[in-house]
C-alpha cells in the first residue's frame, strides 16, 4: 500500500485525491460533513511536519482556545419572550419545579434576575434580562461538571414558554 501511495504522490496526486481513490473511504470523503474535517486534519498534520519546539505550541494552543470558545457559545440556549420579567420569572420557577429540579438560589442584580437550580447531575443557571417593559430575554446554561448540556437548556426554555403562556391566559 505504501509503495502505491508514494507512487501516486509522485505522479502529482494530492492527499485528498489519494483518499478518494481508497475504496473504503470513497463514500465517506464525499460526505459534505466529512470532507472539511479531513482537509483540516491534513492541514494540521502537514503544518506539524515542518514545525519544532515552540513553533508547535502556539498554533495548538490557539486552536484549542478557539474550539473551547465555539463550544461555549454554541452550547448556550437563549430566547426572547413577549412577557415581562415577573411573569417569565414565575414561569421559569414553575417549569423547573415541574421538571423535578430544585431551585437553590434567586437574586436580582442590576435589573436582571438570576435563578440557580440543581438536578441529579446538572447545575442550572438562568438569567432573565428585561429588554423592554413587555419583553424579556432568557439565557439558560445547564452544566454537568465542565460540560454543557444544550438539550436540557432548550427543554427548560420550552417548558418555561408553555408555563408563561398558561400564566398569561389566567
Amino acid at each position: 500500500m505504501c509503495g502505491s501511495v508514494y507512487g501516486m504522490m509522485s505522479r502529482g496526486l494530492t492527499p485528498i485525491g489519494l483518499l478518494v481513490r481508497m475504496p473504503v473511504l470513497k463514500e465517506c470523503v464525499r460526505s459534505p460533513r466529512v470532507l472539511p474535517a479531513i482537509v483540516a486534519c491534513l492541514m494540521i498534520v502537514i503544518s506539524l511536519m515542518g514545525s519544532t519546539g515552540c513553533q508547535l505550541a502556539v498554533p495548538v494552543c490557539l486552536s484549542g482556545v478557539s474550539m473551547g470558545a465555539a463550544y461555549m457559545y454554541t452550547s448556550l440556549a437563549e430566547q426572547t419572550f413577549s412577557y415581562d420579567l415577573d411573569k417569565l420569572s414565575r414561569a421559569a420557577l414553575t417549569a423547573l419545579t415541574k421538571m423535578g429540579m430544585v431551585v437553590v438560589r434567586q437574586s436580582l442584580e442590576e435589573g436582571n434576575r438570576h435563578i440557580e437550580a440543581k438536578a441529579t447531575e446538572l447545575s442550572i443557571s438562568i438569567k432573565l434580562k428585561p429588554i423592554t417593559s413587555k419583553s424579556t430575554k432568557m439565557r439558560v446554561n445547564a452544566r454537568k461538571g465542565i460540560l454543557l448540556d444544550k438539550a436540557t437548556a432548550l427543554e427548560i426554555i420550552r417548558q418555561t414558554s408553555s408555563e408563561a403562556a398558561r400564566i398569561a391566559r389566567s
